[in-house]
């Protein structure tokens, strides 16, 4: 236990669970084989836990993966997970098994593949790898490009699936079998790309079946009735197989039954057509006589019940009503008066489709909630020739006409507010172009005066009438008259300043003259400019030819194809320049992972030297601070990398700096923390030593026995030792402690002064018996035979025993001198004994 960890274990051994966690917040962190020792065998489960999580060194960790505890498991798995992932690239699968489960995430397994020399361990971590849940695409990439086997790029490829990955592996890939199943890859996913999608085809059919619907409704309605039999026949096939392929779509569902609906209504109407016609054929046969009404009446009748204008004709030709007859139009029954008593007769409710009205008026609700009141119109267009075809033979009456009417009505209003709130916003619009106007004919007066500020607000307000929008001319009025009219006369304003400024544009064509010459000059025949002194100079080329001003129109395009001409031609004479500045740059990638692997070792060797905040550790933390201080200076004097590589390594470099500064940021806090705490101590011991001093001065003054100052010399001598075991306290409380710790010492030196003295007379005596017992058992060795003086050098050694202290000045150098000794006794007697 270290100085910080003195005294601070009180209380670990108790009875009492309680004060046991209590001592256990106490002990310094480095205290890692009591925290071990506690988390394996305390009885408490509290212990145990509190004790596993300050566990902090790996191999320690590991022990704690078979304990019975499945908590203490838990916490040992997750703090072995944070450093898995970098011991896994160098271990075997034997060394790295268990800590191979702990790893999840993609890059360090990825690593693992890629670079680890065990070939069990690659496989393991593969197969680890591409059981995750959702493997990280750049590990796959990393694998697909960088196994030059293939074996494991083969298994990343499937789980590639964009085709941005797909090119990266083709283009980087080192085996080229993994290039080519990359580009079949490739190849599939842009033929599947090239076909219909599912929601495609859907919407296709949908598309297709509607357009069937529609046309089945018209064809329903058709006289011609083998030609629309045929068609509706055809139809009826194309819908089927939609209908078969896509039979859960409501969509399609719903236009298949309108479909439906049309053929029924088809074959209805053409055998009431039949019927009719039959009628009327039994009717001519009989040979009616039209003279009389009732005979007339009964043509009439029949006439009316034909399903179209031509076949009533040809059948009133065929069947004419006498001259003198009055002849009624066939396609109307006469009404009989109703009598203002009497009550108009029910309608006759005609069977129709119910589910398809349903249908219906639930699409027109739908229609309310569009926004493009135009498209919504057309929709209604469309669905109300197929209610007309289900109400077909209904009464203009008929109350199931009504929910669909309403909803039209409610549709037409909200077209109509719609248009309303739409002429509202043109309005709007109007008033913001009045004002741009205005602003516009405003600054007429001000372009002389002020041109570039003038034309700087004439383009914003230009832009600000552009983005205005279109506005219906009703609106207008003559605004666009006004605003061309005032762009017009800003420009006659400007005219001498355009003239101007066009000066000012041709004075520029020397200037970029000369810097379409000196580019040409670059790679001109005897130049003697090359690798960075020509990329220099192009740079300030480039640099100069941003500071010219504007060329004009004519020769701009000239010009500057000049100048980028002679530019690429000084870069095309570089290129073989950055060729060598790449591979310049390829090799000092390998000197800055060095780097980087040194400042992973520094970082990483953060165990205490010796005791806790020993000199011994405290000279082992100043010399990483050096090695990391020089590391730095080495990295910035580093050549660059190429640029692909710059920011990985950058990061991890940046990465490891940041664990080095937080981890030195909480080693400061703990030792000022210990410190803190160690304040306490030092006051305690203080407050002893003046207690000491309040009996030493009793005792002197005759009011405590004489004794009293044996004890208090006892007293100072064990505060002394116990002020040296505590360690060190805040600088804050330093000159403050020792002040006190100082006088208090002066105070009991100088009133225990004769005991004192006596006892270094007495340690001085000692010093000089223990030199005499030295030089006795010296002049042994320098017999012939010292194993012959067993019992001499055994009474010297109990003789040493005995002695009492000695002077600490004189300690260090008598214990040595006296071991030195001893050693060569001993090597002599094993010698002789050999």
């Amino acid at each position: 236990m270290g100085f910080f960890g003195f005294g601070k274990a009180r209380g670990i051994h108790s009875a009492s669970a309680a004060e046991r966690l209590q001592a256990l917040g106490r002990l310094p962190t480095s205290e890692q084989r009591q925290f071990l020792k506690l988390a394996q065998g305390d009885s408490d489960a509290q212990v145990r836990l509190a004790a596993a999580r300050r566990l902090r060194e790996q191999a320690l960790l590991e022990s704690l993966l078979t304990h019975a505890d499945t908590d203490i498991v838990a916490i040992a798995r997750q703090g072995l997970a944070a450093d898995a992932g970098r011991r896994i690239k160098t271990l075997s699968l034997a060394q790295g098994h268990k800590l191979l489960e702990l790893v999840d995430d993609s890059g360090p397994l990825a690593e693992a593949v890629l670079h680890n020399q065990d070939p069990a361990m690659r496989s393991a971590a593969a197969q680890r790898l591409f059981a995750l849940p959702q493997p990280g695409i750049q590990a796959l990439l990393n694998i697909a490009i960088g196994d030059s086997s293939g074996t494991f790029a083969q298994q990343a490829l499937p789980l590639l699936t964009t085709r941005s990955q797909l090119k990266q592996v083709i283009k980087r890939a080192a085996s080229a079998s993994v290039k080519a199943a990359a580009e079949a890859q490739l190849d599939d996913i842009r033929e599947k790309a090239a076909q219909p999608s599912a929601l495609q085809l859907r919407r296709q059919r949908r598309h297709d079946i509607a357009a069937m619907a529609e046309e089945a409704g018209v064809v329903a309605l058709r006289h011609d009735w083998q030609e629309g039999s045929q068609r509706l026949g055809t139809l009826v096939e194309e819908a089927q197989a939609i209908y078969d392929a896509e039979n859960d779509d409501e969509e399609i569902l719903a236009a298949w039954q309108r479909i439906q609906r049309a053929q029924e209504l088809f074959a209805r109407r053409r055998s009431e057509a039949r019927e009719a016609h039959e009628a009327l054929q039994a009717f001519a046969e009989g040979q009616p006589d039209l003279q009389q009404s009732a005979q007339r009446a009964q043509r009439d009748e029949l006439l009316a019940a034909l399903a179209s204008d031509d076949e009533r004709q040809q059948w009133a030709a065929r069947l004419p009503l006498p001259a003198a007859a009055p002849q009624a139009p066939v396609d109307q029954e006469p009404q009989a008066a109703i009598s203002p008593k009497e009550e108009a007769p029910a309608l006759e409710q005609v069977a129709i489709d119910d589910d398809a009205l349903a249908q219906l008026e639930k699409e027109a609700e739908a229609l309310l909630e569009w926004e493009d009141h135009r498209l919504a119109g057309q929709h209604f267009q469309k669905l109300h020739k197929q209610w007309m075809q289900v109400l077909a033979g209904t009464h203009k009456d008929d109350p199931r006409r009504q929910p669909f009417l309403d909803t039209w009505g409610q549709f037409k209003q909200q077209r109509r507010e719609h248009r309303e709130h739409r002429d509202a916003q043109q309005q709007e619009r109007a008033q913001d172009m009045a004002t741009v106007v205005a602003a516009l004919e405003a600054l007429v007066d001000q372009a002389a005066a002020e041109p570039a500020r003038v034309q700087e607000e004439r383009r914003a307000l230009a832009a600000r009438w552009k983005a205005i929008g279109n506005v219906a001319p009703r609106f207008l009025g003559d605004l666009r008259k006004r605003f061309r009219a005032a762009e017009a006369a800003i420009d006659d304003a400007l005219a001498s300043w355009y003239q101007e400024r066009d000066w000012e544009r041709f004075a520029q064509v020397p200037a970029a003259e000369e810097l379409c010459g000196e580019a040409e000059a670059l790679t001109a025949e005897g130049s003697a400019l090359a690798g960075e002194e020509l990329l220099q100079a192009v740079r300030n080329l480039q640099q100069r030819w941003k500071g010219l001003g504007q060329l004009p129109r004519s020769q701009n395009d000239a010009l500057w194809g000049r100048f980028k001409a002679g530019v690429d031609a000084a870069f095309a004479a570089l290129q073989p320049w950055f060729d060598q500045r790449d591979a310049e740059r390829a090799g000092n990638v390998a000197e800055r992972q060095h780097l980087i692997d040194k400042l992973t070792v520094v970082v990483e060797d953060d165990g205490v030297q010796g005791l806790t905040g020993s000199q011994a550790d405290r000279d082992h933390e100043r010399r990483r601070q050096e090695q990391v201080n020089e590391l730095q200076q080495q990295w910035k004097e580093a050549g660059p990398v190429p640029r692909e590589q710059r920011r990985d390594m950058d990061r991890a470099w940046k990465a490891l700096l940041d664990r080095w500064y937080a981890g030195r940021r909480r080693q400061r806090a703990q030792e000022e923390a210990e410190q803190a705490e160690n304040v306490p101590h030092k006051e305690a011991i203080l407050q002893q030593l003046r207690d000491a001093l309040r009996d030493a001065e009793a005792a002197q003054q005759g009011l405590l026995p004489g004794k009293t100052l044996d004890d208090v010399v006892q007293r100072l001598r064990q505060a002394r030792r116990d002020w040296r075991s505590i360690g060190f306290v805040p600088k804050a409380d330093l000159q403050r402690l020792r002040e006190e710790w100082d006088s208090l010492n002066e105070k009991l030196e100088e009133a225990c002064a004769d005991r004192l003295a006596a006892e270094a007379e007495a340690e001085a005596a000692n010093a000089t018996a223990k030199e005499g017992i030295c030089a006795e058992l010296a002049q042994l060795l320098e017999e012939e035979r010292p194993d012959w003086f067993r019992d001499e050098v055994g009474n010297l050694r109990r003789a040493w025993q005995e002695v009492g202290r000695v002077p600490r000045a004189q300690f260090k150098a008598l214990e040595q001198r006296w071991r030195e000794l001893n050693d060569r006794y001993e090597e002599h007697c094993r010698r002789v004994e050999a």
